[in-house]
């Protein structure tokens, strides 16, 4: 029996969060790994483009900055950052090394460019 596209996304999610290896994964629900691996390539390259159209398709958006007696600079409420499906919110006082981190999971995801 041959499984449907979001019978394979819900494998590709659930494993993906089972911690499991695909071999492992695959074992235990009767699967091929060879198909695991297609479509878990599939289904990231489908969610990066239609990330990549959503980039494309809206303009960016700004956060609101002012100066704080001392020249200190502070955003003024929660930063909340787009990406696609995914929202990102941080705190004023965020951390840039945190924030480097989070940019650079998505990136590997092929969501931004």
């Amino acid at each position: 029996m041959e499984l449907s596209r979001a019978e394979w996304a819900e494998h590709v999610e659930r494993w993906r969060v089972s911690g499991k290896t695909a071999t492992g994964y695959c074992e235990e629900h009767g699967l091929k790994l060879g198909s695991l691996r297609y479509w878990s390539g599939r289904i990231r390259r489908e969610s990066a483009r239609a990330l990549n159209e959503t980039f494309e398709t809206r303009p960016p958006r700004f956060a609101k900055v002012r100066r704080r007696e001392g020249g200190e600079t502070s955003i003024s409420s929660t930063l909340r950052l787009h990406v696609g499906e995914v929202q990102v919110e941080l705190p004023a006082e965020f951390d840039t090394g945190t924030l480097r981190r989070v940019l650079e999971v998505l990136c590997a995801a092929g969501g931004v460019r």
